[in-house]
């Protein structure tokens, strides 16, 4: 019984966290106000920057910067065909593909989620 309810609070626990993930990757990343910045610098005693001076510094504590990773979807044919520009007589085929790009900061943790969309056309001959 003791093993049920730790899996139970486990499973609870890891599902909460997905969740406000998810919501954050959903709505995007949050704006702070100055005071809620300071806060949390003290709270997790990170020393509170002076100025921020690029747009890829973390927007939650202004101390780190994010790093990126990518994951890629299968190819599919997106149903847009071209006459051949090497062969006049074949067809080729345009495919496409879902990138995500998730950030996250290198100091308190903080990320979010982008998504894009990559093309390439397949030649048939």
């Amino acid at each position: 019984m003791k093993r049920f309810t730790a899996l139970l609070v486990s499973l609870l626990v890891i599902l909460s966290c997905a969740a406000v993930f998810a919501t954050d990757a959903i709505q995007g990343p949050p704006v702070f106000t100055e005071e809620e910045r300071t806060e949390f610098l003290e709270a997790t005693g990170i020393e509170i920057p002076e100025i921020v001076s690029c747009e890829f510094d973390c927007s939650m504590c202004h101390a780190g910067t994010f790093d990126e990773s990518r994951s890629y979807t299968q190819w599919y044919k997106n149903g847009n065909l071209r006459q051949c520009p090497v062969d006049w007589t074949a067809t080729d085929y345009e495919e496409e593909r879902t990138v995500t790009h998730t950030y996250i900061c290198n100091v308190c943790g903080f990320g979010y989620t982008d998504t894009s969309a990559e093309t390439r056309w397949v030649c048939t001959h």
